[in-house]
């Protein structure tokens, strides 16, 4: 048995190893590396598996091998893979069923690759000596349509493009092509913004439409009708640039980042890294799983988010690729308990936030379900009643062909119901060489679905990701992709967008997914934190956000016993600061969004509140909207510790022993105040130790200052996970502490500082 274990592993070792390797060979054929390709095949027995037949595929097409690639690609679809490569081998055999006796596709495959490459400049050369030298072949045509698709496209040149696409008109030999030509002109005029040349290309291409040839050719008549009524709701959108200034910048994909990436040590919250290369946001997204471990999943860590002036957005992905009416079936159960167990009290202590369901849910089946709906209004109403300070809404692919049946069918009284509803928006090198066709081009897709959503359910809009990957060989087309963004986003804003999300900040080495071997570059920074072009364009997009000055308030006090519930709703999306002060103590609240809910239990700076009156003021985007004065009725609080001042030395702790053990302490909150610099925050760690030596970590990112102390606030609800042990071998879990408890603070740091933890009280 244990042999058998041993050689399974190293299978399995060998597997990844495997397709770790195809992945760069894949990669280097991209940016034109055929020699290390090929090396990289030839390791590889046959016959092949997986991804190896399209590397195969594409290795024969190099080679003009043109039977062998097809059966490579046929096989390769068979197999039916889970990757963006099966857009390619579809593509692919289309291209060579049709063309591989053409003597022109040999070069014409060439200019394939000068675009795989990015060398755009090249290719256009190219192209025109190739439509000279085969000017009789078909793919001379099709040899313009790709070049007049890079000058709009790929260099964002619309004049130029535009001018392409006319001379393909005029030259054009049947009506199919003309109405190509006439589509790639009008997008064009729409971009450069000439709108009576746009006008006139849709025009012709109605003419087209409603002459003797569309009556011969029925289906591809049709097929363009659609096309067109599309592209003119696309076109004749308003643009509203006065909104642009409510659009809620973000990234995610994770709170606390490795550096570098996917070394996993050195974490810091995102917005240090946020702050570093000036980058300045308004939210930032979490994304959940049915594989991630909730041990690390704890509420501090966005409650640090809020502190920074950030809202939280929570991406909750739990049916994930798998999605399908079976699935989620055979996993309701476990979903709702997860929603009700782990998710909500994640959030519930949250001032505010957004929580995106199922992000693209619309596959699989799901689409044409009638089960989703009911589970999702389900789940909305669940998260209204439990978490009313969160927004909630569902996030949908935007896969949908022109004309197609819409497959959000299956969602749309969970879409109603919803506060908004969001959409993504994923690309790479892999998915663009697959069409040269501008009304298939990503933001007018995206405009597309953004058209739809608006005029079916008119409700916010949120952007809930967008995925461009940089590699292989497209770190520029990345920020083309973003000034292309620049013109887009004021129809974007006319149709109610609320919230844009970069998908990743940083490149995630070990990341999986459909993407393949691109899937580990959608940063807008590298695995090392070095800035990619795309990361200026990106900053100066998001600079857009001006904060509008606020015009509606409304702030109401649930007054109780040892708790005070407070919320309040804005006009707009604002950064705010809530105060409660009483005898010259105060605390203070911030965050931002356009709602929020608070729990106060009392808590000033050096202790907590008597019984009497406190003031309670509510400051908006820097200006005082709301000044009154409650009673307040307490519980009174228990001293557990008062501490020394200690010079420690590097990795030094300081402990304090609590007079009470974990099992009187349940429910409450523990206050606990020390004297560390603002300078030397970050230097310090903070941990609850039980008697058995496992350790539950305080989060000094929600500290709150007053003076030259810091305090903490604790719910003693958080007591009951995340208790771990570091061993040699990697951690160990307990679901609580046991026995007594110590409160240790620890230097981090590489020199001696002196600090304290000055006292330590609950109030149940």
């Amino acid at each position: 048995m244990k042999l058998y274990r041993l050689v399974t592993t190293l299978v399995l070792m060998s597997c990844q190893a495997c397709a770790s390797q195809v992945g760069d060979a894949i990669q280097q054929l991209q940016t034109g590396k055929v020699a290390q390709a090929k090396t990289i095949l030839a390791k590889i027995e046959p016959p092949y598996q997986g991804e190896a037949l399209f590397l195969a595929a594409r290795v024969a097409e190099h080679d003009q091998q043109y039977q062998s690639a097809l059966d490579y690609y046929r096989q390769y679809l068979i197999s039916q893979p889970f990757s963006v490569h099966r857009l390619e081998a579809r593509a692919a055999m289309t291209l060579l069923a049709t063309h591989q006796h053409d003597a022109a596709l040999p070069d014409y495959l060439k200019l394939i690759a000068l675009r795989d490459q990015h060398q755009l400049e090249q290719l256009l050369k190219q192209s025109q000596q190739f439509q000279a030298q085969y000017a009789n072949s078909p793919l001379a045509v099709e040899a313009a349509l790709l070049s007049a698709y890079i000058r709009l496209e790929s260099l964002n040149q619309p004049l130029q493009a535009y001018q392409s696409y006319v001379s393909i008109y005029q030259q054009a030999r049947s009506e199919n092509i003309q109405l190509q030509a006439l589509n790639g002109m009008a997008y064009s005029a729409f971009r450069a913004n000439t709108p009576q040349q746009q006008a006139q290309a849709l025009a012709k291409m109605q003419d087209m439409l409603d002459s003797r040839w569309a009556a011969r050719n029925p289906l591809l008549a049709k097929s363009w009708q659609a096309r067109l009524t599309a592209n003119q709701q696309v076109m004749e959108q308003q643009r509203n640039h006065a909104q642009l200034a409510n659009i809620l910048w973000g990234t995610g994909a994770r709170l606390y980042l490795d550096h570098p990436a996917g070394s996993n040590q050195n974490y810091a919250g995102v917005w240090h890294d946020l702050k570093q290369q000036q980058l300045n946001l308004q939210s930032a997204t979490l994304w959940i799983t049915n594989q991630s471990d909730w041990r690390w999943l704890q509420s501090d860590r966005l409650l640090a988010l809020e502190q920074q002036g950030l809202t939280p957005m929570i991406a909750f992905w739990y049916f994930g690729d798998k999605i399908s009416p079976e699935y989620v079936t055979q996993n309701r159960q476990a979903y709702l308990q997860t929603l009700k167990q782990q998710l909500i009290p994640l959030l519930q202590p949250l001032s505010s936030g957004y929580l995106i369901l199922e992000p693209e849910f619309n596959k699989n089946g799901i689409e044409n379900w009638d089960g989703w709906d009911p589970l999702m209004l389900e789940v909305i109403a669940l998260i209204r009643h439990e978490l009313p300070q969160i927004q909630v809404g569902l996030a949908l692919g935007d896969w949908d062909a022109i004309g197609s049946k819409q497959s959000y069918l299956s969602a749309q009284k969970a879409i109603t119901a919803s506060d908004f509803v969001a959409s993504m928006l994923m690309i790479s090198s892999y998915t663009e060489r697959v069409h040269h066709q501008p009304d298939w081009s990503p933001w007018v897709r995206t405009m597309r679905l953004a058209h739809k959503l608006n005029a079916q359910f008119n409700k916010p809009w949120l952007i809930a990701y967008v995925a461009i990957a940089s590699e292989p060989g497209w770190q520029s087309q990345q920020r083309i992709e973003l000034e292309k963004l620049s013109f887009y986003l004021p129809y974007f804003a006319n149709n109610h967008l609320i919230a844009l999300n970069w998908f990743s900040l940083v490149d995630e080495p070990n990341q999986t997914g459909w993407f393949a071997d691109a899937e580990n570059s959608f940063g807008l920074i590298n695995a090392d934190y070095q800035a990619k072009p795309a990361l200026k364009q990106f900053a100066a997009l998001s600079a857009q956000h001006q904060r509008q000055p606020v015009s509606h308030v409304t702030m109401q006090i649930d007054e109780d016993v040892g708790q005070w519930r407070i919320q309040a709703k804005f006009s707009s999306w604002q950064p705010w600061q809530l105060l409660l002060s009483q005898s010259g103590k105060s605390w203070r609240y911030q965050g931002a969004g356009d709602m929020f809910k608070i729990d106060w239990y009392g808590q000033l700076a050096h202790g907590w509140s008597k019984d009497g009156p406190v003031e309670i003021s509510l400051q908006v985007n820097g200006q005082l909207v709301e000044q009154r004065t409650a009673q307040w009725q307490g519980i009174p609080a228990a001293s557990l510790a008062k501490g020394r001042e200690k010079r420690l030395e590097p990795w030094q702790s300081l402990f304090v022993s609590l007079n009470k053990n974990e099992q009187a302490l349940t429910k409450g909150h523990l206050y606990i105040e020390l004297a560390i610099n603002k300078e030397q925050r970050q230097h310090f760690a903070l941990s609850l130790v039980d008697q058995a030596g496992y350790q539950k970590p305080l989060n000094l990112d929600i500290a709150r200052r007053f003076d030259d102390k810091l305090v903490l606030i604790m719910p003693l609800s958080e007591l009951a996970q995340g208790w771990r042990r570091h061993t040699p071998s990697g951690y160990l879990w307990a679901a609580q502490a046991t026995g007594s408890l110590r409160l240790q603070l620890r230097n981090e740091s590489g020199h001696k500082k002196t600090a304290s933890i000055t006292q330590v009280s609950w109030r149940p």
